[in-house]
């Protein structure tokens, strides 16, 4: 099967991890636009903790949230990722679609 898409990540993000290593391809399952300031911290401190440390979110502001199944396993993982119609659209076409998961460093 031929992945065509990516989705990148700056830190190898805890939630991105699997018994091996990190997760090399993803199953997007869903979109779901949201507001930051109506998600819980904890759920905040979850999506952005990685080795070194946190990569800061804003109080406030208009997100898309994707859930992903790490390919081979059970395990979900979600992403926030700055809201605007063409990206919410763009991904929401994307859904059932496997991604190539790309971490920089």
């Amino acid at each position: 099967m031929e992945i065509k898409q990516e989705i990148r990540f700056s830190h190898r993000y805890f939630k991105l991890k699997t018994l091996g290593g990190y997760v090399d391809e993803a199953h997007l399952l869903a979109v779901i636009r949201i507001d930051l300031e109506d998600l819980p911290k904890t759920f905040k401190t979850f999506d952005c903790i990685h080795p070194e440390g946190k990569y800061p979110l804003p109080d406030f502001g208009e997100y898309m949230l994707l859930l992903f199944q790490k390919s081979g396993w059970w395990s979900l993982f979600p992403t926030l990722r700055r809201y605007t119609p063409s990206k919410f659209e763009y991904y929401n076409g994307l859904i059932g679609q496997t991604f190539k998961v790309i971490i920089k460093e």
